[in-house]
C-alpha cells in the first residue's frame, strides 16, 4: 500500500465509470423485440390472454359457464369493442404484422382496463 500511495501515477486521473442502467421500458422493449424476431409472437400474445382470462374469471363468478358467444357479447359490452375485435384480440391465432400485433395488444389493454 505504502509503494502504490509513494509511486508515480502515470497519465491522467480516470473517472470511475458510471454504470448506465437500462430502464425498465428498455429492457422490456428489448425483449419483446427479441421474441418477435425469433417467432414467438403466439407466446407473448398467449400470457396476456391467460392472464386477462384469469381476471374475467375473477371478477365475473359466471364466466366459466357461459358459452364463447356469451362471453364474447358481455367482453364487447364491458370494454366498448366490437365482438369482430374481441374475438380477434382473445382467440385468434392469425399470423400478424406488427401493426396487427399492436393492435391486438391495445384491444387486450382495453379489456382489462374495463375489468
Amino acid at each position: 500500500a505504502w509503494l502504490a500511495y509513494r509511486s508515480k501515477r502515470f497519465g491522467p486521473v480516470l473517472d470511475q465509470a458510471v454504470s448506465k442502467r437500462r430502464s425498465m421500458t428498455e429492457h422490456v422493449r428489448a425483449s419483446a423485440e427479441y421474441q418477435w424476431r425469433h417467432g414467438h409472437r403466439l407466446d407473448m400474445l398467449q400470457k396476456i390472454r391467460e392472464d386477462t382470462h384469469r381476471k374475467l374469471v375473477r371478477h365475473i363468478p359466471t364466466y366459466q359457464n357461459m358459452t364463447d358467444a356469451e362471453r364474447l357479447e358481455l367482453i364487447s359490452q364491458s370494454s366498448g369493442l366490437d365482438t369482430q375485435s374481441v374475438k380477434a384480440a382473445m382467440f385468434d391465432d392469425d399470423e400478424q404484422d406488427q401493426q396487427g400485433f399492436t393492435m391486438t395488444i391495445k384491444h387486450i389493454q382495453t379489456i382489462n382496463a374495463s375489468l
